[in-house]
């Protein structure tokens, strides 16, 4: 969960290829500790990371999502999305 200024920074909020920008479909909402429930627990987020830093292949080779895709996975894994 991050700050509105953590959005900006982290996940570039109000820039073009940030969260919410240009082809961004994400979106981001107030989280209230205590009251609202995470989307994914701690295990299972941890789970996900590990199969997608798992090489995949594609065409023959092994592959892993470009540096900016795991910026912005990384980001948006504590935020929900419509």
């Amino acid at each position: 969960m991050y700050s509105k200024k953590e959005l900006e920074t982290v996940c570039g909020l109000g820039t073009v290829t940030g969260l919410c920008g240009a082809n961004c479909y994400h979106s981001y909402s107030p989280f209230l500790k205590g009251i609202d429930t995470p989307t994914y627990g701690e295990e299972e987020l941890d789970r996900m990371n590990e199969e997608e830093n798992t090489p995949k292949e594609y065409s023959g080779k092994n592959a892993l999502g470009s540096k900016m895709q795991k910026k912005g996975e990384k980001c948006f894994a504590g935020i929900t999305t419509s």
